[in-house]
């Protein structure tokens, strides 16, 4: 076996956290015209990781919460995050997420990173 070649599994166990994906959804009136409305798009088990002390002290950004999500590698959901990544929103125990990016953990399409702020 090469050096540097070997990943360990993910730990299954570690996703133990339901979050709901919400965003824009296109759906039809009562005239049949397209409307586009907000709504639930995706559901998924993920991760939470805690920011770092650095990532906290910022002074500017005492009023937000920032958090990371950890969520596994979908086509569907990769698909979802390039048509519409800024405009997406988490919602997990009872607190409000904004998506302010995502990221497919070296590119290797097993996990994507959620980075968000949240807002109560």
């Amino acid at each position: 076996m090469q050096p540097f070649k070997y990943q360990p599994p993910i730990n299954s166990g570690q996703f133990r956290n339901r979050i709901s994906i919400y965003g824009p959804t296109i759906s039809k009136d009562e005239l049949h015209q397209e409307v586009e409305t907000f709504g639930e798009v995706a559901k998924a088990w993920a991760m939470i990781k805690t920011t770092q002390g650095r990532e906290i002290m910022e002074p500017a950004n005492a009023a937000e919460y920032s958090t990371r999500f950890v969520i596994r590698f979908s086509a569907s959901l990769n698909e979802l995050f390039k048509a519409d990544s800024t405009r997406l929103e988490i919602h997990y125990d009872g607190m409000i997420y904004d998506v302010e990016s995502i990221i497919n953990d070296d590119e290797a399409d097993k996990t994507f990173t959620i980075v968000s702020k949240g807002r109560a």
